[in-house]
C-alpha cells in the first residue's frame, strides 16, 4: 500500500538593516591657484537575519546570518588653467571596503550546529588620472589617462581562497569640431572600469 506522510513547517523571521554614511568635503577655488575638491568618507552597513523554523510543531532549525560592511574613501581633485590655454585636470582616489559575513545554523534547544560559515572580504582600490584639454579655434582636443591598482583577498572560515592585484592603465581621447553653433563634430575613445554600487552589493 502506499503511505502518506504530512509535515507542516513554520518559519518565524527576524530581519534588521541599518546604514551609517559621514561625508567631509572640502573646496577651494581662486583664480592664481585653481579649483581644489577634497572629499572623504565612511559607510557603515549591516543586514542581520535570523530565522526560527518548526517543523510538526516539535523539530526546531534556527538558521543566523548577518553581512557587515565598512567603506573608507578618500578622494582630490585638481583643477587649473595653465600655459597655452592648456587646461588640466587631475586627481586621485582611495577607497578600502572590509566586509565580515557569518551564516549558521542549529538547533536551539540542545545547541546541535549544523553548518557554521565565516567570510571576510578586504578590497583596496587607489586611482589616479590626468586630463588635459584645450580649444583651438574651432577645434577642442582633449586627452587623458587614468591608473588604477587594485587588491582583493577573500577568506572563508579561515582559509585563503583567494589573492589578487592587477593594474590597469585606461587613456581617453576626444576631438570636437564645431561647424558651426547648431552642429558639432566629435569622435573619441573611452576605456574605463565600472564597478557596483554600493546598493548593489550583497
Amino acid at each position: 500500500g502506499t503511505q502518506t506522510s504530512h509535515r507542516t513547517t513554520e518559519q518565524n523571521n527576524t530581519d534588521q538593516s541599518q546604514l551609517h554614511n559621514i561625508d567631509l568635503l572640502y573646496k577651494h577655488n581662486s583664480q592664481g591657484f585653481g579649483s581644489l575638491t577634497i572629499d572623504g568618507s565612511y559607510t557603515f552597513s549591516t543586514d542581520d537575519h535570523r530565522y526560527l523554523v518548526t517543523t510538526n510543531g516539535s523539530d526546531l532549525n534556527r538558521i543566523d546570518g548577518n553581512n557587515r560592511y565598512y567603506v573608507y574613501s578618500a578622494q582630490a581633485d585638481y583643477t587649473r588653467q595653465t600655459f597655452g590655454g592648456i587646461r588640466l585636470q587631475a586627481g586621485a582616489k582611495y577607497t578600502h571596503t572590509h566586509n565580515t559575513g557569518l551564516s549558521d545554523s542549529s538547533d536551539p534547544i540542545d545547541g546541535t550546529v549544523y553548518f557554521h560559515n565565516t567570510t571576510r572580504l578586504d578590497d583596496e582600490l587607489v586611482a589616479g588620472y590626468l586630463t588635459l584639454s584645450r580649444q583651438t579655434g574651432k577645434f577642442y582636443i582633449s586627452a587623458g589617462l587614468r591608473g588604477e591598482y587594485y587588491h582583493s583577498h577573500y577568506r572563508q572560515n579561515g582559509q585563503n581562497l583567494y589573492r589578487g592585484d592587477k593594474f590597469t592603465a585606461y587613456p581617453s581621447l576626444q576631438v570636437n569640431y564645431t561647424a558651426s553653433p547648431s552642429l558639432i563634430f566629435s569622435i573619441g575613445y573611452n576605456n574605463k572600469s565600472q564597478r557596483p554600487t554600493f546598493s548593489e552589493l550583497s
